[in-house]
């Protein structure tokens, strides 16, 4: 995300030209491009009228506006790193602002299915299984009925299969409005990665994501040793961010191959350790939820496990003597330090 914004800001440096000035006042303008906002507040309106109410509460609806704009940004950066890197700084602004409605598009669409796969797998203890099952449940499961947790496995593996090519018979899905909205997200999107030659790597990222969402699942009244505890979101962080990439096109993000891993991972961390209280409150199992859990019943078995706060430590120790103590990484980092040690209970 960094990224992108500074190679849109690196557009900025021409301010001879008034052209570019007024490109990029243009491009995030509503005026200008009218047609292409207006068409995603009427998306964003027709989601909150589609999407359960049990999976907007649940901040269905706030991960996808996040993500619209995230991979928007995303795309925009590489259209801007192009215009940098040739010199070619006279795109006219009607090709920009098809630029902008597809990042717009690419952003939404996969927006929704993050949105719900993302809130299904966090928010699963928070959801009123009543409801939920209301609209994901299958015709032919109604006689023998699945749990709460088979049915979102369910759905979690049709998702990959779709993601992965295989051929799936729709007839066979349930037929909601909020389905129909799903599954056109997944044909659209394979529309506009199809388009820019991005749709393999793009829908094996996606595959591979939402795997490792789903070995990520935990409960908290299981035992997890450091690699089971770790591995699910070291592996999530890192394909959410190759995922974006590549449905942004933007390959020159992808070549430090280490902060690939690293920088995702820290990502992943601090939003862990600052949501910490909120995650115990909705029965969330992350690493730092699992070891505050175990620390507070005094389990023995919380001594063979890696302090969350500290590993959050280590990674940023690790990210600053890679980069040979630079002094803007530094301060990145200290600034990250300091917020999240404000969330940070006496457990950790």
């Amino acid at each position: 995300m960094i990224l992108s914004i500074s190679k849109i800001a690196s557009l900025y440096v021409f301010d001879s030209d008034s052209s570019i000035t007024k490109l990029n006042i243009d491009l995030f303008s509503p005026e200008s491009n009218v047609d292409q906002w207006t068409w995603l507040l009427e998306q964003w309106r027709d989601v909150l009228r589609t999407m359960p109410m049990i999976f907007t509460q649940a901040g269905a609806f706030s991960r996808l506006v996040r993500t619209t704009i995230g991979i928007g940004l995303m795309h925009l950066g590489k259209c801007a790193e192009e215009m940098v890197t040739t010199g070619c700084l006279s795109m006219n602004a009607e090709l920009m602002n098809e630029h902008l409605f597809y990042a717009l598009q690419t952003g939404f669409y996969f927006g929704i299915a993050y949105a719900v796969v993302d809130c299904l797998q966090d928010e699963i203890h928070n959801i009123d299984s009543r409801p939920l099952h209301h609209f994901l449940a299958f015709d032919k499961d109604k006689s023998n009925p699945l749990t709460l947790t088979e049915t979102i496995d369910k759905w979690l593996h049709i998702m990959e299969q779709l993601l992965s090519g295989a051929d799936l018979d729709r007839s066979q899905l349930p037929k909601t409005p909020f389905i129909s909205m799903l599954i056109e997200s997944f044909d659209n999107l394979l529309i506009l990665t199809e388009s820019n030659d991005t749709m393999c790597g793009s829908f094996n990222e996606l595959a591979l994501l939402l795997r490792s969402q789903r070995i990520d699942k935990k409960e908290i009244d299981q035992y997890y040793d450091n690699e089971q505890l770790y591995l699910g979101s070291v592996l999530k962080s890192h394909f959410t961010y190759t995922c974006t990439t590549h449905l942004g096109n933007m390959s020159s993000a992808r070549e430090e191959s280490e902060r690939l891993w690293i920088m995702p991972f820290l990502g992943q961390l601090t939003h862990d350790c600052r949501d910490s209280n909120d995650d115990i409150k909705s029965k969330s199992v992350t690493p730092f939820t699992y070891y505050a859990s175990l620390v507070k019943r005094k389990e023995p078995i919380a001594n063979r496990l890696l302090n969350p706060f500290y590993t959050f430590l280590n990674v940023c120790s690790n990210i600053y003597l890679s980069s040979n103590r630079d002094s803007q990484t530094g301060a990145f980092l200290g600034r990250r330090i300091a917020r999240t040690l404000r969330c940070v209970d006496s457990e950790f």
